[in-house]
C-alpha cells in the first residue's frame, strides 16, 4: 500500500493547469506547421499562419492560448494499491484550478446552468476517476472551450448499420459544425459502451498526443479513413477552405488510452505573416474604406473597436426596448464578439479571441440598421446578417479562432465601458495596433465562406 497526500495531486492539478492554458502541445504545433506547408489555400495559409504564430506568442508573453480558457476536465487513473490521506479528492482537485485560473490570469467561463450566475473561480472541475493496477496515480488535465465542446453529437446505431455508418456520424458531425468549432480541429471518436460511456471514450481520446493512431490496427484505420474524409470536405482552417479542416482523428473503443506517443524532434514556429500583401486600415472606418473591401481581404486594424457577447447584447436590447440610450455611440461603432481574460499588471489585456458569432446574428441586423459599422468574428452568419450589411454598406471581419494570445497582444489600452457585472462578457473599449482580420462578408454580399 502506497500513501498519497491529496495536497500534493493538487499541486500537480495546478502546474498542468498552468501549462495547458498557455502552452500548445509539442504534437499540435507540429501538425499545425505540417498543416500550413502543404496548404495550397490563401485565406487557410493566413489563418494557419496566425495560429502558428499565436503559440509562440503565448509562451513568449506567458497569455492564454486561447480567450476561451474552457471549463477544467481532469481524468484521474488511480492505481488500487494507492491510500489517499488529507483533504478530499474532489477538494484537491477543485483547489488546484481554483488558485491555476487565478494565477494564470485565466478568464474563468463556469456559471450555474439555471441562473447562469458566474461561480468566480472556475469550478467545479469535471473529474473523471478509474481505479487501474499498480500504486501510482496518472493525471490528464483538459482545459475544454466550449466553441467546440457544443458541437459534440451522439449517435445510436444498430449494429447492422455496420463501420461504415459509424465513419459517416463522425464526418457528419465535422461537416454540420462547419467553421463554429475554429477548424483546424482535433476529432475524439467513442465507439461501444453506453450512453455515458461512449461520449467519455471519445473526450478520453483527446488526450492522445496528435497523429498518433491507435494501437489496435483496425481501429487506426477508422481513424485514418474518417480524417482523409474529413480533409475532404474543402472546409479548410476557420471554414476559408482549404487542405485541413482536421489535423487528426483519435478513436477509443474501451476504457483505456493507447501507450503510444510520437518521438519528439526539434521543431521552430516562425512568424509568418506578409504585411505587404495586407490592408491597412484606420479605425472608425469610412464609408469609402468598406466600398473598397472585397470578401477574402486580409487586413490590419488599428483604432478603436468595442466587446460584446450574448450576454452583452441582451443588455443592449433590453436598453433600446425601454428607449434608454445605449452606453456608447453606435454609429461607425465596431463590435469585437469577444470576452477578454484578465490581465497580468504589465498587460493592457488578456488573451482575446473572438467567439462563435453565429451566436449574437439574432441581434446583429438591428444594431447594424442603427448604424453600427463593421462586426469582427469568426465563423459563419446568416443571410438577414449578410442583408443588413449590404443595405447599410457595413463589413464583417473573420479573426481566426484560437489565437487569443495574439489578438491580445494587439491590444494597447482596456476600459470597462458597460455591465461590468458580466466580467469577462462586459463591454470593453479596447485600443488595437495591427490586428490580423479577413473580410468575411463584404457590403457587396460577397462571402469567404
Amino acid at each position: 500500500m502506497r500513501k498519497i497526500n491529496t495536497s500534493s495531486i493538487e499541486e500537480k492539478i495546478y502546474n498542468m493547469a498552468l501549462h495547458a492554458g498557455v502552452n500548445v502541445t509539442r504534437s499540435c504545433k507540429e501538425a499545425l506547421v505540417c498543416a500550413r506547408d502543404k496548404e495550397n489555400g490563401e485565406a487557410a495559409k493566413f489563418a494557419l499562419d496566425i495560429l502558428i504564430e499565436n503559440a509562440s506568442v503565448a509562451k513568449t508573453e506567458n497569455m492564454p492560448v486561447c480567450q476561451d480558457t474552457g471549463i477544467a476536465v481532469v481524468f484521474l487513473e488511480i492505481g488500487q494499491e494507492v491510500f489517499l490521506e488529507g483533504k478530499s479528492l474532489k477538494e484537491a482537485v477543485n483547489s488546484g484550478v481554483r488558485r491555476a485560473y487565478a494565477d494564470g490570469y485565466f478568464r474563468k467561463s463556469v456559471c450555474d446552468p439555471i441562473t447562469r450566475q458566474n461561480t468566480g473561480d472556475n469550478t467545479p472541475a469535471v473529474i473523471h476517476t478509474e481505479i487501474v493496477d499498480g500504486d501510482k496515480i496518472n493525471i490528464a488535465f483538459m482545459p475544454k472551450g466550449f466553441g467546440s465542446e457544443n458541437m459534440s453529437r451522439l449517435y445510436m446505431l444498430k449494429p447492422a448499420h455496420g463501420i461504415e455508418a459509424a465513419i459517416d456520424a463522425v464526418v457528419e458531425t465535422v461537416r454540420l459544425a462547419g467553421s463554429r468549432p475554429c477548424p483546424p480541429v482535433l476529432v475524439g471518436v467513442g465507439i461501444g459502451g453506453t450512453f455515458d460511456t461512449c461520449a467519455l471514450l471519445a473526450k478520453k481520446a483527446l488526450t492522445r498526443d496528435v497523429g498518433v493512431p491507435s494501437t489496435n490496427p483496425a481501429v487506426a484505420e477508422i481513424e485514418k479513413i474518417a480524417l482523409s474524409r474529413i480533409n475532404n470536405l474543402n472546409i479548410g482552417c476557420q471554414g476559408f477552405h482549404g487542405d485541413t479542416t482536421a489535423l487528426g482523428v483519435a478513436c477509443e473503443t474501451d476504457a483505456h488510452r493507447g501507450a503510444a506517443r510520437c518521438g519528439e524532434y526539434p521543431m521552430s514556429l516562425r512568424s509568418v505573416r506578409k504585411e505587404g500583401f495586407m490592408k491597412k486600415l484606420t479605425l472608425p472606418l469610412t464609408k469609402n474604406d468598406i466600398k473598397n473591401l472585397r470578401a477574402g481581404d486580409s487586413v490590419m486594424l488599428s483604432g478603436v473597436v468595442l466587446t460584446a457577447r450574448d450576454c452583452a447584447h441582451k443588455k443592449l436590447f433590453s436598453l433600446l426596448e425601454d428607449n434608454k440610450p445605449l452606453p456608447f455611440d453606435i454609429k461607425d461603432a465596431i463590435i469585437y464578439y469577444a470576452g477578454p481574460c484578465p490581465s497580468r499588471p504589465n498587460k493592457a489585456s488578456g488573451s482575446c479571441g473572438p467567439t462563435t458569432s453565429a451566436r449574437m446574428e439574432s441581434f446583429a441586423p438591428a444594431l447594424i440598421d442603427l448604424g453600427l459599422g463593421a462586426i469582427i468574428g469568426k465563423g459563419e452568419m446568416n443571410e438577414e446578417t449578410r442583408e443588413a450589411l449590404k443595405r447599410n454598406c457595413a463589413v464583417y471581419f473573420a479573426s481566426i479562432g484560437g489565437a487569443g494570445a495574439l489578438y491580445g497582444n494587439t491590444i494597447k489600452k482596456s476600459e470597462c465601458i458597460a455591465f461590468p457585472e458580466l466580467l469577462s462578457e462586459a463591454v470593453y473599449r479596447l485600443e488595437v495596433e495591427n490586428f490580423p482580420a479577413i473580410v468575411a462578408y463584404d457590403r457587396y454580399g460577397n462571402s469567404i465562406y
